[in-house]
């Protein structure tokens, strides 16, 4: 058997065992790409916390909307998309939240000073 064709079968192999809610798979994967998406989310990240955050959000959409992977494209790009999009959501949502912080901030001010 090539050994390209029998990578395919593991990997989709893997791939259906999440989609089932397998751990032992979950668990695989996760530990598979940590190092590659992990370095992502360093790159998208002004502390190792919000990578972190960013890393584990990621892998909730990635095992939520595995079915939706089409095999046959690469398992890695794929995922490495859904993290990237994953941390710039994370920090539109960071910067709406400054933007409410800094409103009331400004909103107490203005009642301390009447």
């Amino acid at each position: 058997m090539d050994l390209t064709l029998q990578l395919e079968n593991q990997e989709r192999d893997l791939i259906q065992a999440c989609i089932n809610q397998e751990r032992w798979a979950q668990k695989q994967l996760y530990e598979s790409y940590y190092g590659l998406l992990m370095g992502i989310c360093l790159r998208y990240a002004n502390h190792s916390e919000d990578a972190l955050d960013i890393l584990h959000e990621g892998y909730i959409k990635i095992f939520k909307h595995l079915a939706k992977y089409k095999p046959g494209t690469s398992l890695s790009a794929w995922m490495r998309r859904i993290m990237v999009n994953t941390a710039i959501d994370y920090y539109r949502k960071e910067s709406r939240r400054r933007t409410e912080d800094i409103a009331q901030a400004y909103q107490l001010l203005s009642l301390i000073h009447i």
